[in-house]
């Protein structure tokens, strides 16, 4: 029996490990056992317990408590930890998902002390280095022992930066394996407000990351494009759960009245849970987003996409019109909105086999680490 150390820390990360995490336990000819640690990057309950209860998921083996405050101090507080663990419990591989400091403190540790980094998601590339992100994703990848791939994009990349032949492996995306399982028990809860008829189109809207929610005068610009558009023709209804760290920006920079400085046409809900988005999604003609994950789970739910960002690590998004980055506010957004909400992916988008890989990747995960441990 071989064991390996799986290193998650971020919301997305509890949510990618699913699909591994089930093979793995419910295979045992694959001779593997899975050891969960959690560093403590995303520590709150009620933002990340969710997770592990709604996707039946068991709870960490080792339980970092991070406290530090900047990347730098993060990171190395966490190596520290996960290097304690791996010396401990010596572990056969070291499983790392994403771009996030956990991904890069993970791979870091393992490769010091000679243990293969296998990285989930490997390959991505926005082209943006001031995103902490991108830094995280290329110095993983090269420490790693196996890269495994979501798609012929991020195999192509790898292949530019000298990284192939067997160190590279096409799997497909561990985020398409969770939405296709979670289909079927995604709800939305009778009372919230996204599940109430609309006339006009359903767009999701979400915004957290620093390059618009550290800027409420940037944010107030977005709100107002967005309601700007949502009044034209048959109005539409935009639903906003809004993440903690925007909603804490506002109410610093606007005081306690921050929600009547959004516009009505903008409903502001709560965080949601994995399973509700997928069902809010999957009544959704557009998302409006900045996040990395929900770019792909809107493809997914046959929804198109504006990414409020200057670049994307899912380049073949863009490529094949599923979604378009903006940067700025103005009339370039508001001309997006007003195209992407038309796009009918259903019968535009390729076929899901030929872009994310089936909803395999887990198995193919699994079954390429019982092969080569």
């Amino acid at each position: 029996m071989k064991t390996v150390l799986t290193i998650v820390g971020a919301r997305p990360q509890f949510i990618k490990s699913r699909a591994f995490s089930n093979v793995v336990s419910e295979d045992p000819s694959l001779g593997l056992r899975e050891l969960l640690l959690h560093t403590g990057q995303h520590h709150d309950e009620a933002m990340s317990g969710q997770f592990f209860e709604e996707l039946d998921l068991r709870r960490p083996d080792v339980q970092l408590s991070v406290d530090a405050v900047g990347h730098g101090a993060r990171t190395a507080q966490m190596l520290k930890g996960i290097e304690a663990v791996i010396l401990e419990r010596k572990p056969d591989a070291v499983l790392v998902y994403g771009d996030t400091d956990s991904t890069l403190a993970g791979a870091l540790a393992a490769a010091k002390l000679n243990v293969p980094v296998a990285h989930v998601e490997a390959g991505l590339r926005s082209g943006d280095r001031t995103m902490p992100e991108e830094v995280n994703r290329i110095l993983t990848d090269h420490a790693s022992t196996w890269c495994f791939t979501t798609s012929a994009v991020a195999t192509s990349q790898l292949e530019r930066e000298g990284i192939c032949g067997d160190a590279v492996v096409e799997v497909g995306d561990v985020m398409y394996d969770v939405a296709l399982a979670a289909a079927a028990a995604a709800t939305v809860d009778s009372t919230d407000a996204s599940q109430f008829p609309c006339e006009g189109p359903l767009v999701v809207m979400t915004m957290h990351r620093p390059f618009n929610a550290d800027h409420p005068n940037r944010m107030a610009a977005i709100f107002e494009d967005v309601a700007q558009v949502a009044r034209e023709g048959t109005p539409w209804r935009v639903v906003f759960p809004m993440h903690p760290r925007t909603s804490n920006n506002l109410k610093n920079a606007w005081g306690s009245e921050w929600r009547d400085r959004i516009p009505a046409e903008i409903e502001v809900l709560e965080p949601m849970g994995y399973l509700a988005l997928q069902a809010l999604l999957r009544q959704a003609q557009l998302v409006f987003t900045d996040s990395g994950g929900l770019q792909k789970e809107a493809y997914f739910a046959h929804a198109a996409s504006v990414v409020m960002r200057p670049s994307t690590e899912w380049t073949e998004l863009v490529d094949c019109g599923a979604a378009v980055l903006c940067a700025d506010p103005g009339p370039a957004l508001r001309d997006a909105l007003r195209l992407q909400v038309a796009l009918d992916l259903s019968t535009t988008r390729p076929a899901d086999d030929t872009l994310y890989g089936g909803g395999q990747a887990g198995q193919r995960i699994a079954r390429h680490l019982s092969r080569v441990l």
